[in-house]
């Protein structure tokens, strides 16, 4: 936006930003980046002028771009649409696993450090959306400090610890991919097209705090879009080539809650497909197949 944000407004930036920075590939993505943006821009300050002019403009901008979006994009804005959702996961899971990947094979670069950090925001966003899963948290919270953690190592002179610290050391726990979205694993080795990462670009740098390493929990938590643990091996849960999938009979059993569960996970599989990533929307598929024929994923 040309406006600048006001003084009070500040702490909104980061999720302009991002919003600008990935509009022309993720538009969807972009649009819940400035709406995170308003939403905690009317929490912070919405009387002053200067704050009340600015966040105007930005729901005028908002408004623009969900007609615009609803022309391509109608299932969107949809009552109980999770394709935004969807959306904002996916891309900030390509990112980290990008991020990640990286980084456990000792690269520290500014790319990795800028991929952790817009990860982490994307990861901010969706909680626009209502609580996210234990899982999804420790992401958040991981990308954050790894992002610091590495631009304060530069800036000391250190070399950086590849990976999560753990043990004595007190580092943030990395989370359990196996347990994400599907989206987690099918970006390892690249961003998704149209990421840009300049190299100048990093988080500013601050003294990294660290979380105290959350537990692992005993039993999965329960996402909407829980990945099949194959992910975090790297191998996919796609079948062989040449194979079917068996339709088979459905479970006899089945709560609405079930019912609904596999209805969600079709739609993040619809979604993935808008972004032409099919290992994602066939893991998707899969899911909401087993559930359906067993009761479970």
């Amino acid at each position: 936006m040309a406006q600048a944000t006001p003084p009070s407004l500040k702490g909104i930036n980061i999720f302009l930003k991002t919003a600008t920075e990935i509009e022309s590939r993720d538009p969807i993505v972009a649009y819940y980046c400035r709406l995170h943006a308003l939403e905690k821009g009317m929490s912070i300050d919405k009387r002053s002028p200067d704050a009340r002019q600015f966040l105007t403009s930005l729901m005028g901008q908002l408004e623009s771009s969900k007609t615009e979006l609803s022309r391509t994009n109608p299932e969107v804005f949809t009552p109980d649409s999770v394709v935004g959702q969807a959306a904002v996961e996916n891309k900030a899971l390509q990112l980290f696993a990008f991020a990640d990947n990286r980084d456990r094979s000792g690269d520290f670069g500014p790319t990795t450090v800028k991929s952790f950090y817009t990860a982490g925001v994307l990861l901010d966003v969706l909680q626009s959306f209502g609580t996210v899963g234990e899982e999804l948290e420790k992401c958040r919270k991981y990308a954050k400090w790894k992002a610091l953690y590495i631009t304060q190592c530069r800036k000391n002179g250190e070399t950086p610890h590849a990976g999560p610290l753990g043990g004595e050391e007190g580092g943030e726990e990395a989370p359990d991919m196996s347990q994400l979205g599907g989206g987690a694993s099918a970006a390892a080795a690249a961003p998704a097209a149209g990421f840009n990462l300049p190299p100048s670009q990093q988080p500013p740098p601050q003294q990294p705090s660290q979380p105290p390493p959350p537990q692992r929990p005993a039993t999965p938590p329960q996402q909407q879009a829980a990945a099949p643990a194959a992910a975090a091996s790297g191998t996919s849960s796609m079948p062989a080539p040449g194979s079917r999938i068996q339709a088979g009979a459905p479970h006899s059993n089945l709560s609405m809650d079930q019912y609904t569960k596999a209805g969600k996970l079709c739609k993040f599989a619809g979604s993935a497909l808008q972004y032409q990533d099919a290992k994602t929307a066939i893991d998707y598929l899969v899911q909401a197949l087993n559930l359906l024929q067993t009761g479970s994923e």
